[in-house]
């Protein structure tokens, strides 16, 4: 058990470098198999950076999403296997309609679907009050093994990684306002001086 004196740590990363899925044009009913092959990739081989991988090596819990590709980066962080995986750390979900046209690169309707969802747009996907509910929920599961450990560290993702990182800092913890976004790449979040 940590010293209440000392500030606890969280650090979230997103997960390393997904092999490359499918970049021929499509139409927007044909996102729900894009996105699937997408959540079904593992990474490439690249390795982390260093000074990932020397966070990775000193924190004293690991937590990742579900997703395969944040279980593969954890697994390459971690090779024993010493993570823990939180299912409310998934990626926030992409809506998609059932539109036949236009047909477009799947990255220009991955934006263009993760903009209508900011605005409430999330026909086959959760609501953005949603997602910020599990990121809260994440929150929680972070602070308490910060306060367990000392230090924590989340494999994660862009979008939910930003929302983890804002319920963060309404708790009074100190860091960047949007985490890294760079694959392999961490922010460092420090607890208020009594959590």
């Amino acid at each position: 058990m940590s010293d209440h004196s000392e500030r606890y740590s969280i650090f979230l990363m997103r997960h390393g470098e997904p092999e490359p899925v499918s970049s021929i044009a499509l139409s927007a009913v044909d996102m729900a198999s894009w996105i699937a092959a997408y959540d079904a990739t593992t990474i490439t081989a690249d390795k982390p950076p260093v000074a990932t991988q020397k966070i990775a090596d000193t924190v004293q819990a690991i937590v990742c999403s579900p997703l395969l590709r944040a279980r593969a980066s954890a697994e390459r962080l971690s090779p024993l296997g010493a993570f823990v995986i939180n299912n409310d750390a998934r990626e926030a979900d992409l809506p998609h309609n059932r539109w036949r046209f236009p047909r477009l690169p799947p990255k220009i309707w991955a934006v263009i679907f993760r903009i209508g969802w900011l605005g409430d747009f999330r026909p086959n996907s959760e609501s953005l009050a949603a997602s910020r509910q599990r990121a809260e929920w994440v929150a929680d599961a972070l602070v308490e093994h910060a306060r367990t450990h000392g230090s924590v560290l989340l494999v994660g993702h862009g979008v939910m990684n930003a929302l983890i990182a804002q319920s963060l800092r309404d708790r009074g913890w100190t860091g960047p306002r949007l985490p890294a976004r760079s694959y392999w790449q961490v922010s460092a979040y420090l607890a208020p001086q009594a959590i």
